[in-house]
């Protein structure tokens, strides 16, 4: 069936695409490709959540807003300033968003400082409103908060991080009442989502990966670190644990750990960059880390003292993308690992990396993304003139350059939450790729449901 849609698509590019041998900018070209037009402006229902009157709980409130635009962002703005409707924003005045992007299925949302300067139930409240309204998204699984970059902590309680949020977190009630066991020094044992960063396949980068972990009588870097070992044997043999809980001092992060009798250390070993990845989202400003690994018996194997830094190289997020088939004719669903998580600060670097990996040949040129602006519903993404020259000796099919526009169209739609993407050569409007689409215009991404039924 997969294959039957994919095909009939295709017939229809192809019945719809004017070919041409010359593909300059100034080349005229009378039928232009934009598939699934929609009526422009159409509106789109979603779910904006608020609270009840007597603030323990959220309720939900049907809204329609506009497509023009990011939806995040959209959304966001309803949240924080309320609609013409109805809506009443809970948040106070000043409020504001500094960034929103969503890596894998969480939407990372940074805000300004005056989010930390609410009252207690009132602060609780807007979290709540915020997690409730974006996990309703399908693609959302998680909501992490951030304000002017550092992770959200507990009003007055900077040791306690109030990390990646789900649906299931609780009402507004339930989170001020666990707040107030916190402050009472009654809470016994606590559950909440993290990120530690495990090893690739080949053991040569880390990548994130989300876990649920118990807090009992741990402190939050000790909690994540034991998992961080658990979850992680090809870094940390059966055997390795915690010695003394983490320090941090000036940026300095101290920590002593045991490794098992049969551990040797080599100057490839990933533990380092695991602990301080792993610990960064506590600890936003470490520069340095010091690390003594012991064996059972107390005698020290190795001592490493190293700028934090260089961890932060070898990061890599594993991320779903949209690339043309082996046979080149069509699309297909696949992930790749990039060491630039998408967002709208890092879309050129995003893009550059997935062209490149899906294009090996254009290497050599290294930087063929210059830029990607995102302006309204619409991502410009404009390319080194090598790009185009390399497809033009190449005599593309309909159905290749198809592919090739397209896997690039609807992945630099889903990460910078536009829906239709203008494609510019050095700066300037370019006719077409190789005759067939024309590009002079903004052209829509795929649908969902068609993305959806890809391979």
């Amino acid at each position: 069936m997969k294959k039957l849609v994919l095909s009939a698509l295709l017939v229809i590019v192809m019945l719809f695409c004017a070919c041409s041998d010359e593909s300059y900018i100034k080349n005229k070209i009378d039928i232009h490709l934009l598939p699934y037009e929609m009526p422009k402006g159409q509106p789109e229902w979603v779910t904006l959540y608020y609270p009840a009157e007597d603030n323990s709980k959220v309720l939900a409130f049907s809204q329609r807003l506009s497509s023009e635009g990011s939806l995040y962002t959209s959304i966001m703005n309803a949240l924080l300033f309320g609609t013409e409707e109805g809506y009443i924003s809970p948040f106070p005045k000043g409020v504001s968003l500094r960034s929103i992007m969503l890596v894998q299925d969480i939407l990372y949302i940074d805000l300004s400082w005056q989010f930390n300067k609410m009252n207690v139930d009132n602060f609780f409240a807007c979290v709540s409103v915020l997690v409730s309204t974006f996990t309703s998204l399908n693609e959302v699984s998680f909501v992490n908060i951030t304000v002017e970059g550092a992770q959200l902590t507990s009003p007055g309680l900077p040791e306690h991080p109030i990390m990646l949020l789900s649906k299931y977190t609780g009402t507004i009630s339930q989170l001020i009442q666990e707040y107030n066991s916190i402050i009472n020094g009654t809470l016994l044992q606590k559950t909440f989502y993290g990120t530690v960063y495990v090893a690739d396949s080949t053991n040569t980068y880390i990548l994130p990966e989300t876990v649920s972990i118990n807090l009992n009588d741990k402190n939050y870097a000790s909690a994540l670190l034991s998992v961080l070992i658990t979850k992680s044997p090809a870094i940390f043999p059966d055997g390795f644990m915690v010695a003394t809980l983490p320090k941090v001092n000036k940026g300095v992060l101290s920590l002593d750990l045991t490794c098992p009798n049969n551990w040797v250390y080599n100057k490839d070993w990933l533990g380092v960059d695991a602990i301080v990845c792993t610990l960064n989202s506590l600890y936003s400003n470490l520069k340095n880390i010091h690390l003594s690994i012991n064996d059972p018996q107390g005698n020290k194997i190795t001592q490493i003292d190293q700028p934090c830094t260089t961890s932060y190289n070898k990061i890599r997020s594993k991320v779903n993308v949209i690339t043309p088939s082996s046979n080149e004719t069509g699309l297909v669903n696949a992930s790749m690992l990039v060491s630039n998580m998408p967002s709208l600060s890092s879309m050129a670097d995003f893009l550059n990396e997935y062209i490149l990996n899906i294009t090996p040949e254009l290497r050599d040129f290294n930087k063929i993304a210059n830029n990607v602006v995102v302006s309204n519903d619409t991502a410009i993404i404009d390319l080194s003139q090598a790009y185009f020259n390399y497809f033009q000796t190449k005599n593309l099919s309909q159905q290749k350059e198809y592919a090739i526009v397209y896997s690039l169209i609807a992945t630099a739609c889903a990460f910078s939450g536009t829906t239709k993407a203008l494609i510019l050569q050095d700066g300037q409007r370019r006719t077409t790729l190789c005759g067939h689409i024309k590009l002079d215009q903004p052209l829509l991404t795929l649908p969902a449901d068609f993305i959806e039924s890809l391979v």
